[in-house]
């Protein structure tokens, strides 16, 4: 009888377990939930919906010249050292203000679209990513580094009202020396 009731007590227990389990999903589902309601209330990018959806789409359609141009012009604009595997902190800081560290879900967004359509408007060279890349191609540094001034220009037009308007200019530099205009202005300065 003791068996019995050792046993009962161990599926017993798995089985509070299992229902505790449950519930922590359900109530992660429901946040879950929430938070996409949020994201889809912004209206797809906010309050430069427009404008935003307008980067987004002319990223997708980059060629490969334009790629590697928007690439080149992006290093410049971040003045980065070639010998070194990052942005400077400036563009950093820069950065970080108009993603609110991540926790602004609508540029997070915007910038993620941006580009994911950047990249596969242009077609990386396939081999050695340090070998010249074949026409009609884009080496993989450079459509990194294209796709990355893509998604600055849309985080900066999402974040406009909130980052100085010096950060906006230096987000948004390459984008607009090779691409055109990105639809928005940034904030007065004080």
């Amino acid at each position: 009888m003791t068996d019995l009731a050792g046993e009962i007590l161990v599926w017993g227990i798995i089985l509070v377990a299992f229902l505790g389990l449950l519930g922590l999903h359900l109530a992660d589902m429901r946040r879950r939930r929430a938070r996409t309601a949020e994201i889809r209330a912004t209206g797809d990018f906010g309050e430069r919906a427009a404008a935003v959806r307008d980067i987004v789409e002319r990223a997708g359609r980059l060629v490969p010249a334009e790629g590697a141009r928007l690439a080149e012009a992006r290093r410049r604009a971040a003045q980065r050292d070639p010998r070194l595997n990052r942005d400077p902190a400036a563009i950093r800081r820069a950065r970080d203000r108009a993603y609110a560290n991540q926790r602004d879900v609508v540029a997070v967004a915007a910038a993620a679209a941006a580009r994911a359509a950047a990249l596969a408007a242009l077609v990386a060279a396939p081999g050695d990513p340090t070998a010249p890349p074949r026409p009609g191609t884009v080496a993989a540094v450079d459509r990194g580094d294209a796709a990355l001034a893509a998604a600055d220009a849309a985080a900066a037009v999402v974040a406009a009202d909130r980052i100085p308007a010096e950060e906006f200019r230096l987000l948004t530099r390459a984008w607009r020396e090779v691409v055109g205009p990105v639809g928005a202005r940034p904030r007065p300065e004080e």
